[in-house]
């Protein structure tokens, strides 16, 4: 999937989507594809959904 890439942190994470309405952002950490979607009729901006990503974390099982 194509987009724009931002890394922050050490972690490229890429946009999909325009400038005003953001699809989704996606990225790869240890081998593994993570995404966050936009489905709140695309109400979250660039910079709220970057934060959504960074805020994720990975919990075992």
């Amino acid at each position: 999937c194509e987009g724009r890439q931002v890394e922050r942190d050490g972690v490229a994470y890429t946009i999909v989507g325009s400038a005003d309405k953001v699809e989704r952002i996606w990225w790869k950490s240890d081998g593994v594809l993570y995404w966050v979607s936009n489905t709140l009729f695309h109400l979250l901006s660039q910079e709220e959904l970057l934060k959504v990503a960074e805020s994720m974390i990975y919990i075992p099982d």
